[in-house]
């Protein structure tokens, strides 16, 4: 079952970059807010902070929103199978596979298992 395992990392990989481009926008929007709300407490509140503030500010909210998505939307194994079926178009069989390494032998007919092998 190694290449069920090896599928899953592959799709993992892909779901886990999928939403950090998704997650980057909304961290770009909350980044810009960040760096505008620090200008703005620079040019009214605090005049001695330093200029490199503001930059710092954005980069660092910025980033917090997509490694923020990344560690919450960590998916179980069947999770990723059903959307590897999903997507590719296999009609279960990577669902069935990774049934078939925790179920015991012979609890399945045969034929069902070389499919999903």
């Amino acid at each position: 079952m190694t290449a069920t395992n090896d599928l899953l990392t592959r799709v993992r990989r892909r779901l886990a970059l999928r939403s950090a481009l998704e997650d980057g926008q909304v961290g770009l929007a909350a980044g810009a807010g960040a760096a505008l709300a620090l200008v703005a407490a620079r040019r009214f509140l605090l005049p001695e902070m330093d200029a490199a503030w503001p930059l710092l500010g954005g980069v660092a909210a910025g980033a917090v929103v997509p490694l923020a998505g990344w560690v919450v939307r960590r998916r179980k194994a069947h999770e990723l199978a059903a959307a590897a079926d999903e997507a590719l178009g296999l009609r279960e069989r990577v669902s069935t596979s990774l049934w078939l390494a925790g179920a015991p032998q012979g609890s399945l007919d045969p034929l069902v298992a070389e499919d999903a092998d």
